[in-house]
């Protein structure tokens, strides 16, 4: 079964994990240290309305490995965390801003 983790969100033009968000991924890692079954899919988001379709994918792709590498530095072992990114081209968000966005979901 899958689960959502929480989301990561990021500043607008930006791939550095904020403060704000790295707790989540301090909590997500410390679950998956407790829970060594769980692997997780990281996958990076942009938003539309800035940007253009290749800067995005770009962006969306340095916000899943930043993640990735984290949850690494974390003590999580990279073969338990798979990376994807999609730029702008799927919005999961009705609200724009939202969209810069990694989702990790628990497998």
């Amino acid at each position: 079964a899958a689960a959502n983790s929480d989301n990561i969100f990021f500043t607008i033009g930006s791939s550095n994990i904020r403060k704000s968000e790295d707790a989540k991924l301090v909590k997500l890692a410390e679950f998956m240290k407790a829970n060594p079954d769980f692997t997780v899919a990281v996958v990076g988001y942009a938003d539309k309305a800035t940007g253009n379709a290749a800067v995005n994918l770009r962006i969306s792709e340095k916000r899943a490995k930043n993640v990735m590498k984290r949850l690494v530095a974390l003590g999580i072992a990279a073969e338990r965390i798979t990376v994807d990114h999609k730029g702008d081209t799927v919005q999961p968000f009705e609200q724009n801003d939202k969209n810069r966005v990694i989702i990790c979901t628990l497998r």
